[in-house]
């Protein structure tokens, strides 16, 4: 029996999916070609998404994001319950530690960075909110798989085979499995240098209370110089008191 083929919807919003950093600016002919339509249909999709504000015109048949992005960018953050109740403590642990603080999550297959608490000092974090971070790579999206369904860290093992060999990770499924369990005892992470060679991340989940997963992970970041004289169980400590009365908050 053949698959069914996606609906018309399902096809125009699949447009979404298309727009990345790599390529900002789609024409016409390639969303056409890439959906497997004709031009005429690829038109009807774009003025639809024209209108409804998530694709803008560049020039006379190729497009990028909208306002709408913009829109919905500013409801994520007003409404964001793990947003909502982590702010307040990472602006308080940034004011007592001088480091940054970065809230991250998992969404799909990806994680993500949805909110920077900057500090006075200069770590030029090349991770911005919304930007997809390295799966294998880091602080925050360590703890997250970590404390994933086995189920789930199955099929992200099994769908970034390539991005896993880049990564130095272990490459077999009972190696892999074990490096996550670890963490998840262990609790947190130290990340030295893994994204960016001058910088360290020190992250923690954010655990649901009561039931499997996290909601996120929350990681305090600053230069390795910065690390290397700090009290680190002090931070630690800091790091996983702000991130249980995120927990609690959150029931």
């Amino acid at each position: 029996m053949s698959e069914k083929s996606p609906s018309s919807l399902v096809r125009m919003l699949m447009v979404l999916d298309f727009f990345t950093e790599a390529k900002p600016i789609w024409s016409v002919e390639d969303i056409a070609r890439k959906l497997e339509v004709s031009i005429p249909t690829c038109y009807r999709y774009m003025k639809m998404l024209v209108e409804s504000g998530w694709l803008t015109h560049q020039s006379e048949s190729c497009y990028t994001f909208g306002p709408r992005i913009l829109v919905m960018d500013y409801y994520v953050r007003q409404s964001d319950p793990v947003l909502c109740a982590s702010a307040p403590l990472m602006q308080e642990l940034v004011a007592k530690t001088g480091f940054e603080c970065v809230l991250s999550a998992f969404y799909g297959d990806q994680v993500l960075d949805s909110h920077h608490e900057k500090s006075n000092g200069k770590t030029f974090l090349s991770y911005g909110r919304g930007m997809p971070r390295p799966l294998f790579q880091g602080g925050a999206p360590k703890v997250i798989l970590a404390h994933l369904p086995t189920r789930k860290l199955r099929k992200i093992y099994d769908g970034h085979a390539e991005e896993l060999k880049k990564s130095g990770m272990p490459e077999d499924w009972n190696g892999f499995r074990a490096y996550y369990q670890g963490i998840k005892k262990q609790g947190f992470y130290y990340s030295a240098g893994e994204l960016e060679s001058h910088l360290g991340a020190l992250s923690v989940p954010i655990e649901k209370q009561g039931q499997p997963g996290v909601w996120g992970a929350m990681s305090l970041v600053a230069e390795l110089s910065r690390f290397e004289v700090v009290d680190f169980l002090k931070m630690k400590e800091m790091l996983e008191g702000a991130t249980r009365s995120i927990s609690y908050n959150l029931v």
